[in-house]
């Protein structure tokens, strides 16, 4: 690839890290509040099961978001280096949850 090609890439990948984040965080803020919110149901509101689903549920979304972070963060080093990493070193282990069983 020519330098011109790199610079063009290292521009759209630092717009789309710029894109991006700023609705992650967003989402990593919601996320935390409805975490908090919910280790301080009333036990008239919900019972311990449903809490516990609650918190379950919310640890997914944690784990999904963090992964796009990750992703947003090689993006965002791809727009400083202006070079194309294989899709497997941007994109990350799709499936992390499922190897550690």
């Amino acid at each position: 690839m020519n330098d011109g090609k790199n610079a063009q890439i290292g521009d759209l990948a630092a717009e789309l890290s710029h894109q991006v984040n700023n609705p992650l965080a967003v989402a990593v803020a919601c996320a935390a509040t409805v975490e908090r919110l919910v280790t301080e149901l009333n036990p008239e509101h919900a019972t311990e099961s449903q809490r516990s689903d609650l918190v379950e549920v919310l640890g997914d979304l944690r784990h999904a978001l963090e992964r796009i972070r990750l992703v947003v963060r090689n993006i965002n080093t791809l727009s400083f280096k202006h070079t194309v990493p294989p899709p497997s070193e941007l994109l990350g282990d799709p499936f992390p949850a499922a190897q550690k069983k």
